[in-house]
């Protein structure tokens, strides 16, 4: 279990751990949105010799005003695109089977997302409250995809609410989706602030990519 807060992810780890004695669960750090720890930790990841089965990209940061990461990016590019394309990218490069990838949306979630911000995040419980999906039923869609014996071979699609679905028109574009593949390996983080003041008024939203080896 890949967290950036490892004391919570420990407290997590005994909270399964109590209801499922037998499960097996290790803790390792790992903040997305710092290119060194997603590098870090792949390479502790591989030291262990553990196989990679299923990998869940599911973290996600919201920032209500513009902030850098530690390497100059802005937070919600790199927290929720670079990290989880770099990590994996970096991941599977010693397998040699079918990997399939699919994405989806969760749904609304009543999480503490817009933490930084409390009065919109009092307002969103408060009025949007029997609205939103709780974090267990959050996650189902998301287990369903990484695990259900019926999207076994199923590869390249969109899943919302268990079911396949039709992604936005953006996320169909399938030259500005080559352009984002073939820029990312060429950033220069030191010179990222370049194009800061572009990326300040847009909120890059990542969904949950599930690559799974088949």
């Amino acid at each position: 279990m890949a967290v950036r807060h490892t004391d919570t992810g420990k407290s997590i780890k005994d909270e399964i751990t109590k209801e499922i004695c037998d499960a097996k669960i290790e803790v390792m750090a790992l903040d997305l949105s710092s290119m060194a720890s997603v590098r870090k930790f792949a390479a502790e990841y591989k030291a262990t010799g553990q196989p990679l089965n299923i990998l869940i990209n599911n973290a996600g940061v919201w920032s209500s005003k513009f902030t850098l990461s530690k390497d100059g990016i802005e937070l919600d590019f790199a927290g929720n695109h670079l990290g989880h394309f770099l990590l994996t990218n970096l991941l599977p490069d010693e397998e040699r089977v079918p990997i399939t990838v699919n994405s989806l949306h969760p749904g609304n979630i009543a999480t503490n997302l817009m933490r930084e911000n409390r009065l919109l995040m009092g307002i969103g419980k408060l009025f949007l409250g029997l609205f939103l999906k709780s974090i267990q039923q959050g996650a189902t869609t998301t287990c369903y995809v990484a695990l259900h014996p019926q999207v076994k071979g199923i590869s390249g699609e969109y899943f919302a609410d268990c079911n396949l679905s039709i992604a936005s028109d953006l996320a169909l574009n399938i030259e500005l989706a080559q352009e984002v593949v073939e820029f990312q390996p060429q950033l220069d983080y030191s010179q990222i602030l370049e194009w800061r003041e572009s990326c300040a008024s847009v909120n890059c939203f990542g969904f949950n990519g599930i690559p799974r080896m088949e």
